[in-house]
């Protein structure tokens, strides 16, 4: 599996949903914009409170999609490793798993990876193994296969 190529199909999935995120915020503004007071107070009011938490809501996620792309792109993509840690591509007896950032699952040419953080169980695991090691998720034991 080439790390590059997928960290480059991150980055373009992250960036895609910041550009989305990027649109609604814009229609949101304007459309706060275009709404004008009216005779019924209240209505106006709980309106404009309305744009303002769907104004913040975005604000938040566009915080978070912005953290995860600046996760993808610090990855060293030329980088051999033997053991699982931030950055690796472990593949297991239960699938792929790429120890980068929580994207979750990633369709990738043929293959369905999980993009999964550190800091998730599975990542916790999967920290310092090597190829061979085995852990126990679930109850299922899960063997590491390959690390890229």
């Amino acid at each position: 599996m080439n790390k590059k190529e997928l960290t480059k199909h991150c980055i373009a999935a992250t960036e895609s949903r910041i550009s989305e995120l990027q649109q609604q915020m814009d229609q949101m503004i304007e459309s706060k914009k275009s709404d004008t007071k009216s005779s019924a107070g209240d209505k106006f009011e709980t309106s404009r409170e309305m744009l303002q938490q769907e104004e913040n809501n975005l604000k938040k996620q566009l915080i978070h999609w912005g953290q995860l792309r600046r996760d993808f792109t610090s990855i060293d993509t030329s980088k051999k490793q033997d053991e699982a840690q931030f950055g690796a591509i472990v593949k297991t007896s239960n699938g792929s798993y790429f120890l980068s950032a929580a994207l979750g699952k990633v369709e990738f040419k043929k293959d369905k990876v999980f993009c999964i953080s550190m800091a998730s169980p599975m990542g916790g695991l999967l920290q310092g193994r090597s190829k061979g090691d085995e852990i126990e998720f679930n109850d299922k034991v899960i063997r590491v296969l390959e690390i890229f």
